[in-house]
């Protein structure tokens, strides 16, 4: 199921030998991790797993967006133009409660850095924001202090890492955000 990570949002997996234990497993566990995935059927109220009777295949569907699970999900962001940050917002389309964990890191990584040896930089941040209800179509995450750099040369490119999940419990629905612009930067 690791091939979901490659999937564009909107796209299918398909599983083969669902009639096996494993493989039949693996989908179940995989659905029960994954709240925005759904599983395709010719006949909604066929039984089984398969996408039409007597078929030992299944097909997966991924949501239109990205899900955010306990699992960290990597953005990256290269030559932001920009040397601070001060918050993000996700953009939200489903989901709510819980808590957001992000772990983010603006650098500076200049080209000629194997030669001259000098100029690289980085500023480390990690916040663990709770969801209220109001922010479900853009939550807001807040660096304090922002997230600076001071590149030594205007063309040593400006970079940023975020890993981000979605902690929740038993009530809360896993964020789904956009995948066209799911981060915004703002200072």
């Amino acid at each position: 199921m690791r091939s979901a990570l490659y999937l564009r949002p909107g796209g299918a997996i398909v599983v083969d030998n669902v009639s096996q234990a494993g493989p039949a497993g693996a989908l179940r566990l995989f659905l029960s991790d994954h709240q925005h995935w759904s599983l395709f059927k010719l006949d909604a109220n066929s039984p089984g797993i398969g996408f039409m009777p007597q078929v030992e295949s299944s097909i997966l569907l991924a949501p239109d967006g990205l899900e955010l699970t306990s699992t960290p999900c990597k953005f990256q962001f290269f030559d932001i133009k920009r040397t601070q940050i001060d918050s993000i917002r996700l953009s939200v389309l489903r989901g709510h409660g819980g808590r957001i964990i992000a772990t983010t890191n603006l650098y500076v990584m200049p080209l000629d850095l194997h030669i001259t040896g000098i100029g690289a930089q980085s500023s480390v941040a990690t916040i663990d924001h709770a969801l209220q209800p109001s922010q479900m179509e853009g939550a807001v995450l807040r660096y304090y202090p922002p997230l600076r750099v001071a590149p030594l040369s205007p063309d040593h490119p400006v970079n940023v890492e975020i890993e981000i999940s979605h902690v929740h419990d038993e009530d809360t629905v896993h964020l789904l955000v956009d995948a066209d612009s799911p981060i915004v930067f703002a200072t």
